[in-house]
């Protein structure tokens, strides 16, 4: 399934152009003839006021012109506007661009040569039996297109080694994870204590075995010195270790620090001191068989 883009105006317009001036309904153009041809080729059809976006209608506008894979431009009544998007689509993409217009369109010069569908328009109405001609020509048009490579935009004709543009491709997402921990955790004096809490818990949550833990050790002695460096100035960030969630009494379950967000009206001693006892146990060791016991 492809994409199809159509430029037009849309709803009643006047043909200035006509004399005397005659309004045409477009809508019985796009609702009669183009859009059920392009659906039944199996492509979405979209026109400009289909468009629903939170942005000015240029930037839609110009996505669409760039990346549909199909774009029908009809140019009755001499829209000016429709006339301006066929040019930009014209110097963006080579290929797979039809032209339509009723009978009275007077052409410009530079539009003369480029193959155009005609279709008979009677005002308020198209007649059903040049709604169903319209409708085969246009689906020979569009099998016709799809499946040829030769250029129908007079820029790639004729200047054949100018390159079409492309949409930039989107960066691959890559599904979210925890943070990999740092090999040389001591060496990245930049890192910030959050940072440093979030690798740690990486770390910590990594232990498989005794051995595993020479990192989140590491991790844990960079967290006191940060915590002993910056003392009151971290009334914010003080880590406060539980003794029983970290592991170091029996029975313990878990080894993560928590970050206790001290109030400004209290003094910075009342939570430094308790952290400070807390992370002073932060050497630790291993019996032969794993269990973990304090030093």
């Amino acid at each position: 399934m492809g994409s199809c883009f159509v430029i037009m105006g849309f709803g009643e317009k006047t043909d200035f152009q006509s004399n005397p001036q005659r309004v045409l309904n477009l809508n019985r153009t796009y609702e009669d003839i183009i859009k059920p041809v392009v659906e039944e080729a199996g492509h979405t059809c979209v026109r400009a006021d289909e468009i629903i976006h939170s942005t000015v209608i240029d930037k839609p506008m110009y996505d669409n012109l760039l990346s549909a894979d199909l774009v029908i431009a009809d140019l009755s009544t001499a829209n000016v506007n429709a006339v301006y998007e066929l040019g930009v689509r014209h110097a963006l993409r080579p290929q797979r661009t039809i032209v339509l217009a009723e009978n009275n369109f007077s052409f410009p010069f530079d539009l003369n040569h480029l193959s155009i569908l005609k279709y008979e328009h009677l005002g308020k109405e198209i007649g059903f039996k040049e709604v169903m001609r319209v409708r085969k020509e246009l689906t020979k048009k569009i099998t016709a297109l799809m499946d040829s490579p030769e250029p129908d935009s007079p820029v790639f004709l004729f200047i054949p080694s100018l390159q079409p543009a492309s949409l930039p491709k989107a960066p691959a997402i890559a599904a979210a994870g925890p943070p990999a921990p740092s090999s040389e955790p001591m060496d990245r004096e930049q890192k910030s204590f959050a940072e440093l809490l979030v690798s740690f818990r990486a770390a910590k949550d990594a232990v498989s075995e005794a051995d595993d833990w020479a990192l989140p050790l590491a991790l844990l002695k960079r967290l006191k010195k940060m915590q002993s460096t910056n003392g009151c100035g971290m009334r914010s960030q003080i880590l406060k270790i539980s003794m029983k969630r970290c592991g170091l009494m029996p029975g313990a379950t878990t080894f993560e620090p928590t970050i206790i967000t001290a109030s400004t009206t209290h003094s910075c001693s009342t939570f430094a001191r308790p952290a400070a006892r807390a992370m002073r146990l932060w050497w630790i060791g291993f019996s032969r068989d794993g269990s973990v016991r304090a030093s």
